[in-house]
């Protein structure tokens, strides 16, 4: 699985906010609503997208994996190792979630520097949250 993701995403991402709880949790401009099999996410607009809860996960690991990238990130003038995209290979149901740069991506270097700067600037948020998965992983036996 190629996580792809272009300027405009990531320049949204820095803008999310959580505004609160009601009948799902409304983080910037989109609300997220628990329907059976998935999570329902809506736009500012009239449309929405289910994503299953298992891609929800797949997007907590492809931030916790991201974020122990950028730690050593630096070491590369572009963010990455234009030599060797693939930063990791994660196994998931004796098969495995490839986590690499897009080289696809005309726009990757901005790209990567906009994703690196978003996980940057919410780092307390994001590290709070991650610590909050952390403990209730081991408290359900993961």
């Amino acid at each position: 699985m190629k996580i792809l993701m272009d300027a405009k995403h990531i320049k949204q991402m820095q803008k999310v906010s959580l505004w609160g709880w009601r009948n799902g949790m409304t983080v910037g401009r989109s609300i997220f609503q628990l329907k059976s099999g998935g999570i329902r996410v809506k736009n500012g607009s009239r449309q929405s997208e289910e994503l299953p809860i298992h891609r929800v996960l797949d997007l907590a690991i492809l931030i916790c994996r991201s974020c122990l990238y950028f730690q050593d990130a630096y070491r590369y003038p572009k963010l990455y190792d234009e030599d060797c995209p693939r930063i990791d290979r994660v196994g998931l149901q004796g098969d495995a979630m490839t986590i690499e740069v897009c080289r696809d991506n005309p726009m990757i270097d901005e790209d990567i520097r906009l994703f690196a700067q978003a996980l940057g600037q919410d780092g307390e948020i994001i590290g709070e949250r991650l610590a909050v998965l952390s403990r209730l992983l081991r408290q359900a036996g993961y």
